[in-house]
């Protein structure tokens, strides 16, 4: 039974869970994270620093050296390392000392004109946290000028892999009650400044800083400040630099609003959408309204033969797509009818069972395997389509059971109620679309901030109440017409009546010629093994053996000790299962992948990992 609706919410949800997942595994690409990251630079009176550098790492995954730390030099007077620390776990502080034979707790160093490297070498194994500290002593990174002392540093350099969280960074001068003091940072929209004019410090914290990312702090403040600094200029900067932080703002504040306004331009189309969503349902839903029929008394067991056939009584109770059962079921039901023979006979390696058309056979998967297989003798063996699917590449005899699908499902179709079916489609979808635009409206709105998406959420909340509620209230309408309601129910109670076999003396339901009708339908429904066997106990063995000797061995016990229909069933499985996966092999999808500036300070290719 066709469900489109739920073929295009599963792969909608196929899409969102790619994509989910896809932004997981983007996050998960490396094997460690750092957080938190935190630098302190005390300036001291000469215009010079003294560094701290503090990270946590912490391994998920993979086995590692050691890490590494990189400063960059370019645009001050050039620096030094001075002491490297780490913890490993909640192990003692080791110090770090130089070395080359690359022990734990030595480092590396090398150190050019433009940066210093450094190597701390440490066995990391998965699941460690390494926390490292790196001082360097760094001079001339203040520039005094005629009326103003300059600080432009980037202290989070770009050449960083990973996303580094909890990051903090501190520049402490070396003055207190700064009235002057003035500072800038430019880096993550979400990050926050603090100036303390009384403690003569700036502090810059953010919660996440993204790969590749800098973070730049530009601090102007009195030349008193730095009183001894030897890195001196006699040209005037402050209304220089004043000026440049003042475009820097207004195009950041130029950027921020028109981001702000396509989010709330985006905010207010989902608003649009989903109203748009809600009147063109509802105006659908006045203009068809669904079909009400008369439900039938349910029947508990029926005794009598069903209207439709095994396989199409299998799609009206299981509301699914025929089974290979239901297709056994129907071969069955022309062997019976005497248009096909079925017999046992040697094959190649192994005894076989023979198809041999004698009569007229619709069934279009039987139709297909006679005019592809046995050399158009209207007759065919099973190993024959086994070895048929084993090198059907292209999927052909799946498509012929999917061909025979159809060809039920046609049949089925005309047991149903098309407009009612169409009318729950509408409302599920309905519900479903409005959900989903109720999900990104939410997501515009925690873009917004707080206020607006708790006013969203009790919205939407109460939106999506009413709709859920109409769903339940008025989905409950019959997918069959009147015709299929009735047939429905009567195969519904046959499955039961078989399924229950044991409750019942098979002999008194009917005599073997009504039995030989009912078989294919246990087939069809998975029930024929405790079918057959309550028939041997309630029936004599010699009894059925001789009122139906051309279908004994089919239903009871053939020449190899099992129903020939097991046979059938089992080979044609095998088959449809075998095409499918070999046409399927070597198929995969494929994936693909996908400005912001500062003020010129020094430091930009700082950065570090593990190796």
């Amino acid at each position: 039974m066709k469900r489109d609706w739920f073929r295009w919410l599963l792969a909608g949800l196929l899409v969102l869970c790619s994509g989910v997942i896809g932004s997981k595994s983007a996050l998960a690409d490396s094997d460690y994270t750092i957080r938190p990251f935190q630098v302190t630079a005390d300036i001291l009176r000469n215009g010079d620093a003294n560094v701290r550098e503090t990270m946590t790492y912490h391994f998920n995954s993979g086995t590692y050296h050691g890490v590494y730390n990189i400063q960059d030099l370019r645009g001050i007077r050039g620096g030094k390392l001075t002491g490297i620390s780490s913890q490993r776990n909640n192990g003692p502080v080791i110090i770090a000392h130089a070395g080359t034979d690359q022990a734990n707790h030595t480092y590396l160093l090398t150190q050019t004109q433009q940066q210093i490297k450094v190597k701390l070498y440490q066995t990391i194994k998965a699941g460690d946290r390494i926390k490292v500290t790196y001082h360097y002593h760094l001079r001339g990174v203040v520039k005094n000028y005629r009326d103003t002392a300059e600080l432009n540093w980037k202290l989070v350099g770009s050449a960083w892999d990973v996303t580094l969280k909890d990051v903090r960074l501190v520049v402490q001068l070396p003055a207190k009650h700064i009235s002057t003091l003035q500072a800038w940072t430019h880096g993550p929209a979400a990050g926050v400044t603090r100036v303390s004019t009384k403690a003569g410090r700036v502090t810059m914290t953010v919660g996440s800083n993204p790969a590749n990312q800098f973070i730049e702090s530009h601090l102007l403040f009195p030349t008193q400040v730095t009183a001894t600094n030897q890195n001196r200029s006699k040209q005037a900067r402050k209304r220089v630099v004043q000026r440049q932080e003042a475009r820097l703002a207004s195009a950041a504040n130029a950027q921020l609003k028109q981001r702000r306004l396509r989010q709330w331009i985006g905010y207010w189309i989902m608003v649009a959408m989903i109203g748009t969503t809600i009147m063109a349902a509802g105006w659908w839903l006045r203009r068809h309204s669904a079909n009400r029929h008369a439900v039938p008394a349910r029947i508990t067991h029926f005794f009598d033969v069903p209207q439709v056939s095994p396989a199409v009584a299998q799609v009206l109770v299981d509301l699914r797509w025929p089974d290979t059962n239901a297709l056994t079921g129907e071969i069955m039901v022309a062997v019976g009818h005497g248009d096909l023979k079925l017999i046992m006979e040697q094959g190649a390696e192994h005894e076989t069972a023979r198809l041999t058309k004698v009569g007229t056979v619709e069934n279009g998967f039987l139709h297909a395997c006679f005019a592809n297989l046995g050399n158009r003798t209207d007759s065919f063996t099973l190993a024959e389509l086994e070895a048929f699917a084993a090198a059907d590449k292209q999927g052909v005899v799946d498509q012929w059971f999917k061909d025979w699908q159809s060809q039920i499902n046609a049949v089925a179709r005309s047991y149903q109620d098309v407009p009612n079916i169409l009318y729950r489609q509408r409302l599920r979808w309905l519900a479903l679309g409005v959900t989903g635009l109720a999900g990104v409206w939410l997501i515009f709105a925690w873009v917004l901030g707080q206020t607006a998406f708790l006013a969203t959420l009790v919205a939407s909340g109460f939106l999506l109440m009413i709709v859920w509620t109409y769903l339940f209230s008025h989905i409950r309408v019959s997918q069959y017409n009147a015709a299929g309601l009735q047939a429905m129910n009567e195969a519904q109670g046959f499955r039961r009546m078989l399924k229950d076999i044991g409750h019942f003396n098979t002999a008194k339901i009917g005599d073997l010629i009504l039995w030989e009708q009912i078989l294919p339908y246990a087939v069809a429904f998975g029930l024929a093994k405790q079918v057959t066997k309550q028939m041997n106990a309630d029936f004599d063995q010699r009894i059925i053996e001789t009122s139906m000797p051309e279908l004994y061995s089919v239903y009871f016990i053939g020449n190899i000790g099992q129903p020939l229909m097991g046979v059938v069933g089992g080979s044609i499985a095998t088959a449809i299962s075998t095409a499918d996966s070999v046409s399927l092999a070597g198929k995969s999808g494929g994936f693909s992948g996908g400005g912001f500036g500062g003020s010129g300070g020094f430091g930009g290719g700082s950065g570090g990992g593990a190796f």
